[in-house]
């Protein structure tokens, strides 16, 4: 599925085998919040209610997207896969690293054999870690390719964006969730939630992001249950 319109659409086929009518209450995280954002546009269009929309740091746009659309396959690569081995790290709780501009020198093969070998220990081989790293340099080319040809209509639900305090988007607009609050037809929200766009749904940062969502669902479900609590 290469559009963000057609990835809505599967999950919306599987999510409505599950539960075929609404209230729907929908949620994503980072590139999964604009798909979420897509599938509340298509499921009140095909006339289903949705009743709350959450965001996790989800964004728009990324910072980085203008400058690669001129640059070289190489120095593309180099910039993801060293965002990739940091996300990692992070995850894993490790100080390993990969230097972008060494990177950059190499063919994108090379780049792949460096941040595999890099990740072995964490991921259990280098085989294996050679595929994920392949996988996710696919799913960012592929991400960034639907995310810049995509056009995103006005949903009316409500929507809650959980803001990273420290946040991987620093334009004041991002910050302020200003895309999202601009094509919003209903109430926009915006709560900030401690850590960044990794360790947000880590330990210990999560525990407070679930006790916030939890209360926004509450009062999502409130105001369905009585409208004239909107707003």
């Amino acid at each position: 599925q290469d559009s963000i319109a057609d990835m809505a659409a599967l999950f919306i086929a599987n999510m409505r085998r599950r539960q075929p009518e609404g209230p729907y209450r929908l949620a994503g995280h980072s590139f999964g919040g604009v798909v979420a954002w897509e599938m509340a546009c298509q499921l009140q269009a095909a006339g289903a209610e949705v009743a709350g929309l959450c965001l996790f740091d989800s964004s728009l746009t990324r910072p980085d997207d203008a400058w690669q659309a001129g640059q070289p396959e190489a120095r593309v690569a180099a910039r993801d896969l060293a965002a990739a081995v940091q996300v990692f790290a992070r995850f894993t709780d490790s100080q390993m690293s990969l230097d972008e501009a060494q990177l950059a020198r190499l063919s994108v093969t090379e780049q792949l054999d460096s941040a595999a070998k890099l990740m072995a220990s964490g991921i259990g081989s280098q085989q294996a870690a050679r595929q994920m790293v392949e996988g996710l340099l696919r799913i960012s080319n592929s991400h960034r390719a639907a995310r810049l040809a995509y056009r995103p209509a006005s949903p009316s639900a409500p929507v809650v964006l959980f803001q990273a305090a420290q946040s991987d988007h620093q334009e004041a607009g991002a910050l302020s969730g200003q895309p999202w609050r601009d094509i919003a037809s209903g109430s926009f929200e915006v709560q900030t939630v401690p850590g960044d766009h990794v360790t947000m749904m880590a330990p210990p940062h999560v525990a407070v992001l679930a006790k916030a969502l939890q209360k926004a669902l509450d009062q999502q479900a409130a105001k369905h249950q009585d409208p004239r609590r909107q707003g």
